[in-house]
């Protein structure tokens, strides 16, 4: 069996790698698109006309018929 101390060693070698793996070239970020996310803005639209359509049903309706 291995020692505690030699888990929290290995775990601590571990993420010291993983840390300097994942800093990258040093560049920067690649850049987002610019303009507007057009996709949002559809379906940000799409269901708030969803919500007023359910929101200014008639309320005296029913089912119970």
């Amino acid at each position: 069996m291995i020692p505690r101390n030699l888990h929290w060693s290995a775990l601590t070698i571990l993420a010291g790698f993983a840390t300097a793996w994942g800093q990258g070239d040093g560049y920067s970020a690649p850049a987002l698109e610019h303009g507007p996310p057009w996709q949002a803005i559809v379906c940000a639209v799409a269901g708030l006309v969803a919500i007023c359509a359910i929101a200014f049903k008639n309320a005296r309706r029913t089912h119970l018929d």
